[in-house]
């Protein structure tokens, strides 16, 4: 029997297999052991596969996008919570419908050829369109997806979707911020636009009123002036003083107005020009020597000595101010005198702070009413307009002066004392100044009364006299002959009186053109030339006798403007146009002397010069 059985097992026979035995025993313990490590190992792995899968599934129910797994066909495979939460319908029963069930109908256009492009590109693709809930709600939505192929090498296409609700509705809000921005900007545009022409019709509005107002104001107070001049019973020279002051008046409140606007438009500019300080403050004394003489004032101008006199800066301007609180000064003032004070704010290599103050022994002022000196149209109060008249502009005016030239304004006062009113202003010096010999301070009396140290009596003249001395002017202009362009009549008879008291001989045209053909027959010195006259203006008879073909005798001939435009821009349009200098209506006897005397001096000198 070849069989193994316990009856053929012998004592030796077992004895010889016993160890055999053991050594199987043990090996079949140590993989018994090997066995349930790995099964232990196994259980473990099984246990972080399923935790993984736990995670991946809460991550992917719980994402904050969509994820889907869609069939070649459209239909939805795979969905996730998140989009199942946002359409309202079970996970379960979103598998196996069509994706397009829920997309907005307007918007299938889009997704149509986001698939399109999707098979045909091989890459991912993206793309915005609406969706919509089971109730009809829409909101909008970013799909991401990606064509692949699932395990049976079917075509898929897995897609990642964001709720883009909110911020569409931010570009939503933007969009309609932008387009109300747009509508603002255009709005303002037009507002802007419109404020130009408002500008343009205002000014245009001045300047016209300037020339309608200062026309006939030429007229009265140059011919009030002219019946000063005659022989006169004191009661009719007492008549013409009144008419012609009134003029004058009234021509100021003009004046200030025009300031006032251009100012308020910041249309004002200051003129850089070489000037003598001490020429300024004489020709300021001699403006308000007259009315301070006539109320019996003592009216005195002291220079301190290290006060640079020849600066550069707006002279007129300058002469402006301290003519506007002098005559205030004057006008406060029953009885006393009236100091105007230089002295230096502040000396620097290239310009100079100056301190101007005109002191007076007048009223005086309140202090609460400090504050409101330098409002426009303000007054101490209504019995101060009634008593002294006035418009209210003219410190308002000296203020925005003062800044303008890089100083300010400011006023001390003591009620029933008298005032000091003083500004600054900042004035370049000029390259090569000579040097004041005055030791001690430059003073000017209006009374002729010595004081102490030199005295420069630089406002005699005209407190001795409110007419300009013709005769001075008479021998610089007898032997030169002017034409007189200008259509008022008044206005031809005043600057041809004025001309004759100067010893001119002139002729009188009454257009441009008259103008132009009077110089292509007649050798004249000199052309005083209205700039708005019918027919042919002014700057358009300039423009003709400087042109090369104008056939005029001498198109080089001086040309001062006589105008009633004085806005801002008048004076350069005069000079672009070819006239050589300005004079703005209504035209004063001294400054219309004065430059017809300089330019007669260079015509004079241009002779000399060919003669020799």
């Amino acid at each position: 029997m070849n069989g193994f059985n316990e009856k053929s097992l012998d004592a030796s026979n077992l004895g010889k297999i016993e160890p055999e035995v053991k050594r199987l025993l043990q090996e079949l313990q140590v993989h018994q052991i090997e066995l349930e490590t790995q099964n232990e190992e196994l259980r473990r792995a099984q246990g972080r596969l399923e935790a993984s899968n736990r995670r991946y599934f809460d991550f992917y129910n719980l994402a904050p996008v969509g994820y889907l797994t869609i069939a070649e066909n459209g239909l939805i495979r795979e969905v996730n919570l998140t989009f199942s939460t946002w359409i309202g319908i079970e996970r379960s029963h979103l598998v196996n419908r069509p994706l397009t069930r829920f997309i907005v109908k307007d918007d299938l256009d889009i997704y149509y050829a986001f698939r399109k492009k999707l098979l045909e590109a091989g890459t991912a693709q993206m793309c915005e369109l609406r969706m919509q809930t089971e109730d009809g709600t829409t909101f909008w939505t970013r799909i991401e997806c990606i064509a692949t192929e699932d395990n049976n090498n079917m075509p898929i296409y897995r897609a990642v979707i964001s709720n883009i609700a909110e911020r569409k509705l931010w570009e939503e809000k933007l969009q309609q911020t932008n387009l109300q921005l747009k509508t603002a900007i255009f709005q303002a545009n037009e507002l802007a636009e419109k404020a130009r022409k408002a500008d343009s019709a205002k000014s245009e509005f001045l300047a016209n009123m300037s020339h309608e107002i200062r026309t006939p104001l030429n007229g009265i107070i140059g011919m009030a002036g002219l019946l000063v001049e005659t022989n006169l019973n004191p009661e009719q020279r007492e008549y013409a003083q009144i008419a012609r002051v009134s003029g004058e008046t009234l021509l100021t409140i003009v004046n200030d107005i025009l300031d006032f606007s251009k100012i308020e438009a910041r249309k004002l500019k200051l003129e850089m020009l070489d000037f003598d300080l001490s020429s300024a403050l004489d020709e300021t004394v001699d403006m308000l020597a007259i009315s301070a003489r006539l109320k019996g004032l003592q009216l005195v101008c002291r220079i301190d000595p290290e006060v640079p006199l020849f600066l550069r800066g707006d002279m007129g301007r300058l002469r402006q101010i301290l003519i506007n609180l002098g005559g205030n000064a004057v006008k406060f003032t029953s009885n006393g005198e009236i100091i105007i004070h230089v002295s230096l704010e502040r000396d620097a290599e290239r310009d100079a702070a100056i301190r101007f103050s005109v002191s007076d022994t007048g009223i005086g002022i309140p202090t609460d009413h400090w504050k409101h000196l330098f409002t426009p149209f303000t007054q101490l109060d209504s019995s101060i307009t009634r008593k002294f008249g006035g418009t209210g502009l003219g410190l308002a005016i000296s203020k925005q002066l003062a800044e303008l030239m890089g100083g300010n304004i400011g006023v001390e006062s003591v009620e029933g004392k008298g005032s000091t009113f003083w500004f600054t202003a900042v004035f370049e010096k000029q390259p090569t100044m000579p040097k004041p010999s005055l030791e001690m301070p430059l003073e000017v009396n209006n009374m002729n009364e010595a004081k102490t140290g030199p005295i420069a009596r630089l406002g005699e003249r005209s407190a001795k006299s409110a007419v300009f001395d013709f005769d001075m002017a008479k021998p610089a202009a007898g032997r030169f002959r002017i034409l007189l362009a200008e259509d008022n009549p008044t206005n031809q008879k005043v600057a041809q009186a004025i001309l004759r008291k100067m010893g001119c001989q002139a002729d009188v045209v009454a257009n441009g053109q008259e103008a132009v053909n009077a110089l292509r027959a007649i050798p004249y010195d000199l052309v005083l030339m209205d700039c708005q006259m019918p027919e042919m203006d002014g700057f358009e008879a300039t423009r003709h006798i400087r042109s090369d073909n104008s056939r005029v005798l001498n198109p080089a001939i001086p040309i001062i403007a006589l105008t009633a435009y004085t806005m801002q821009g008048d004076r350069e349009r005069c000079l672009q146009s070819g006239m050589d200098d300005f004079i703005a209506k209504p035209v004063q006897p001294r400054e219309l002397a004065e430059k017809i005397s300089r330019w007669l001096e260079k015509v004079s000198a241009v002779e000399a010069q060919n003669f020799s």
